[in-house]
């Protein structure tokens, strides 16, 4: 129950499909959603607390940006992300966040 506490308090400083993309994007940079996982809306959503809506959103975000590959027919997968995107990433996350 504190665990859906916490992530109440995170939804409340930012935009639904905000959240969902953030969420995402990290668990895909921690490798907790790894390369070739496929991505199931419906339990990104329950997982999260949240719609479908914002999770679309935010899986097509993630596309654009090259984590995320979607499949007609078939849904979405995680795309392959390199150690050197990843520290990229990670750099300019540190540098943004202050």
């Amino acid at each position: 129950m504190k665990k859906v506490r916490e992530n109440m308090k995170d939804m409340k400083r930012v935009p639904v499909s905000i959240y969902a993309y953030n969420k995402i994007k990290a668990a895909i940079l921690n490798n907790e959603l790894m390369s070739g996982e496929k991505l199931v809306e419906e339990s990104l959503a329950e997982s999260l607390k949240i719609s479908r809506i914002p999770i679309r959103g935010a899986l097509r975000q993630l596309e654009q940006e090259g984590f995320v590959t979607y499949y007609p027919q078939r849904g979405s997968i995680v795309s392959h992300v390199s150690a050197s995107l990843a520290q990229e990433l990670y750099e300019v996350r540190e540098v943004l966040s202050g």
